[in-house]
């Protein structure tokens, strides 16, 4: 049950956000007053404008059949920029489960409907706690993901690695929001809404289970690269056959989804502990068939020699000015060589 602690007096003072940019109508974001902002060195607001609009504490109990998210106070703790304005009512339970895994549909709400404002890259973190002993794990990376914390594929950020209220952030998986709308915008008239499920795998860890919901945006129209989020906004990749119980070898093609352009991407690294030791690096080779996407491409192996089966494969990439990390798992079936 969703629990709501603002009043609508204080719904009226969104108009003072930074969560959107401008549209036709001439509205634009807000400077913040950063003087009395707790800034981590990383962030600034001339650096990006990827601003955090909610957080919200999840709370799971598999034995009670439950689940809750609350708006949480974000004063004083370590996010990016901004960190002193949310909007409760940007997420809504609509429904969930268990079959077996559990399982939410959890609805994004635009908080300025009918105004003209516009977001961009809309998408929902889940900030867990890593777990390694239950939880898939990439060393050379330092990630732990999928397995037993989160089933998603639309990706993980490294954004967060300290959050505050005691929680060590790892991979944090997201699910990214209107990413079928032109230039992933996410409009305050006609389709404002949207609906995405989350698949949770608990196994070994038993409940109640919390987490945080962390809703972030970016500002700015993409055609202002330099203030959108500096890290690639999506990674998708295709993985040719190849790979036998007797090593062989495979294409990997990656599709990178950057604002910035392909000269600030920092690198594309692939790994896989079940089938080779350390990274495989991928070069750049084209520009991709839709605007701003670029394709690194590389070969990777089944050097240890791994038995026929399905494995996790992680492609990481970042951005070289800032740093920050972002990832997204596929898997890659080894077949039985005859």
């Amino acid at each position: 049950m969703m629990k709501h602690s603002r009043l609508l007096s204080i719904m009226l003072l969104l108009g003072l956000v930074f969560l959107l940019s401008a549209c036709s109508g001439g509205m634009t974001p807000v400077e913040p007053d950063t003087e009395s902002l707790n800034m981590p060195e990383s962030f600034s607001a001339e650096m990006d404008n990827r601003n955090i609009i909610a957080v919200y504490k999840a709370v799971v109990d598999p034995n009670e059949g439950t689940f809750e998210i609350t708006p949480v106070e974000r004063s004083g703790t370590q996010y990016h920029f901004p960190v002193n304005d949310d909007y409760p009512r940007a997420l809504e339970i609509t429904d969930y489960g268990w079959t077996p895994n559990f399982w939410a549909d959890i609805k994004l709400i635009h908080p300025f409907p009918r105004m003209g404002i516009e977001g961009y890259d809309p998408r929902v973190i889940g900030i867990i706690q890593a777990y390694p002993d239950v939880s898939f794990n990439y060393p050379e990376l330092n990630v732990v993901a999928n397995n037993s914390v989160v089933l998603e594929q639309d990706g993980y950020t490294k954004l967060f690695d300290y959050l505050g209220f005691e929680t060590l952030g790892n991979a944090n998986p997201f699910k990214a929001y209107f990413k079928d709308q032109p230039n992933r915008n996410w409009p305050s008239t006609g389709y404002t809404e949207e609906t995405q499920r989350w698949e949770m795998n608990f196994a070994g860890f038993g409940g109640p289970f919390e987490y945080i919901l962390v809703v972030d945006v970016t500002t700015n129209y993409p055609n202002i690269p330099q203030l959108n989020s500096p890290e690639p906004a999506e990674i998708d990749a295709t993985i040719g056959p190849g790979l036998t119980t007797l090593g062989g070898s495979a294409e990997i093609n990656a599709t990178l989804l950057d604002w910035q352009g392909q000269e600030t991407i920092g690198g594309v690294l692939v790994e896989a502990p079940d089938l080779f030791i350390g990274t495989v690096s991928l070069s750049y080779s084209a520009p991709g068939p839709n605007p701003n996407e670029y394709v690194y491409t590389g070969t990777i192996s089944n050097s240890l020699l791994a038995p026929e089966g399905e494995y996790n494969i992680l492609v990481a990439t970042w951005d070289q000015m800032r740093g920050i990390f972002m990832y997204n798992e596929f898997t890659v079936n080894v077949e039985s060589d005859i």
